[in-house]
């Protein structure tokens, strides 16, 4: 005859199922939000670090785009008086 507590009345595909106690279930929980607090200052971080890097990648191919105007205005500047292909290779060569 087997009692209650006695293990080896269990069947043998007994699976055991712990509930975790309140104390436990309340540092999941607070974890879980100290977590999320966490991720939700990296991604403001985040944010505020892509404004600022946008603004300077901004300024710099506006930059950039004004070097390569002033670099075609002077190649049309210098092979102005070259009236074709036949003056340039006279010319340099």
């Amino acid at each position: 005859m087997c009692d209650d507590f006695d293990p080896a009345c269990l069947p043998e595909n007994f699976v055991s199922v712990s509930r975790p106690s309140s104390i436990i279930q309340r540092l999941i929980e607070k974890r879980r939000k100290l977590h999320e607090e966490a991720i939700e200052c990296m991604r403001k971080s985040i944010r505020e670090i892509n404004l600022e890097v946008e603004e300077m990648i901004k300024c710099e191919s506006l930059t950039l785009q004004q070097k390569l105007q002033d670099l075609r205005d002077d190649v049309v500047k210098y092979f102005k008086p070259f009236e074709g292909i036949e003056d340039m290779v006279g010319y340099f060569f």
